[in-house]
């Protein structure tokens, strides 16, 4: 964007020398210069949102990659609250999903009695809340 506005007064400059009497013109070429200004900040608000949603796409493979990982047989015999501790410490190690600084940070998680990691793939995504 610098650019432009850099070139903007020196075209601005060489329309005048040659053509002095046509101010619509300049007028026009300053509308100009405002819309590829526009347009410029708009590509760069759009880049930014590319890569928000390549990171949130990463995210979402590493998680189901790591929803699909295979327990050990006796797993599914363990309690509950002992495999979500398990699988908590295991996102955290992964730097996936944080549930203590999720609840911390969205306290509406607790009070709703929902298991923060279940809630942040059903809800706190579709929220664009932050997990990790």
């Amino acid at each position: 964007m610098n650019t432009l506005q850099g070139t903007a007064p020196a075209a601005r400059r060489d329309i005048a020398v040659q053509a002095p009497d046509s101010p619509s013109t300049l007028s026009r070429l300053d509308e100009c210069y405002h819309d590829l200004a526009q347009l410029a900040d708009m590509v760069a608000h759009a880049q930014d949102q590319i890569a928000k949603l390549e990171d949130q796409n990463r995210w979402l493979r590493e998680a189901g990659s790591f929803l699909l990982e295979r327990g050990k047989w006796w797993w599914r015999f363990m309690p509950r609250s002992w495999q979500r501790r398990k699988r908590d410490a295991r996102l955290l190690r992964r730097g996936l999903f944080d549930s203590a600084a999720y609840v911390a940070r969205y306290p509406d998680v607790v009070t709703s009695g929902q298991d923060p990691f279940r809630h942040y793939l059903y809800h706190g995504i579709a929220e664009n809340r932050r997990g990790a």
